[in-house]
């Protein structure tokens, strides 16, 4: 009786290695700027020598929350030789302008999700000051600049600002820099480490009470950081208070 048990164990083995339960058809949900044929690429690899029904289903999906813009990926077997994929996608957070010169899109995580389309809606600003190291460091730094930009981005939003800001720079969160859009592209808005928002509120009113004056056209950055005065610099380097 035991040598047929174990007879009908290897047997029950060989079987579900063998080309019944080979992966025929993979079923996908959820994706919409995640490639449908990476999924089922990776799908076809980490399943084509295990067969469906000994497929490391939580092992494929570590390696599908790899891909671009999968934040999780829930894996199923539809025996005898399907595969479905559940696929929750990475929600993008802001535009980041890399070292390149590139436009990349990040999520709340600090992950890269690809740069951005033509098609795609612009964000009011973009993010500078992205540390592009791999390492735990870098991803928690920026984690922390991406939470940063969502604060200023809710803010400047709500009080109606947002469109006039083209960048902030956040490489170092205690001395925040904006670069303002449109016809005052050129100027520079020093925000330091607090109160940003407020600051920048009160460097927009002082810049538009200076464009009405001789020294508009020469303004190249606004200081608010020396306390409660905004310091003014001008492209000859003079400085007004």
């Amino acid at each position: 009786i035991a040598i047929i048990a174990l007879i009908a164990f290897v047997g029950y083995r060989a079987a579900a290695s063998a080309s019944f339960f080979q992966v025929r058809t993979i079923e996908t949900r959820g994706a919409s700027r995640a490639s449908v044929d990476d999924i089922k690429n990776a799908v076809r690899r980490d399943v084509s020598e295990t067969g469906v029904w000994q497929a490391d289903l939580q092992q494929l999906s570590s390696h599908l929350e790899r891909l671009p813009w999968v934040r999780t990926a829930v894996v199923t077997r539809v025996l005898p030789d399907g595969i479905r994929v559940r696929i929750t996608e990475r929600e993008p957070k802001a535009v980041v302008r890399n070292g390149a010169g590139r436009f990349i899109w990040v999520d709340d995580d600090a992950v890269y999700l690809g740069e951005m389309a033509p098609t795609d809606q612009m964000p009011a600003f973009f993010l500078r000051g992205w540390n592009e190291e791999d390492s735990s460091t870098a991803r928690a730094e920026n984690r922390d600049r991406v939470r940063k930009f969502l604060e200023l981005q809710r803010d400047w939003n709500g009080q109606g600002i947002s469109e006039r800001v083209s960048e902030v720079n956040l490489l170092d969160l205690r001395d925040v820099r904006v670069q303002l859009a449109g016809d005052d592209s050129q100027i520079e808005v020093r925000l330091g480490s607090q109160d940003q928002s407020a600051r920048l509120s009160k460097a927009l009113n002082v810049l538009d009470t200076q464009r009405q004056t001789a020294r508009g056209p020469l303004i190249s950055y606004i200081d608010l950081t020396q306390g409660k005065r905004a310091i003014v610099g001008l492209v000859t380097g003079e400085r007004k208070e």
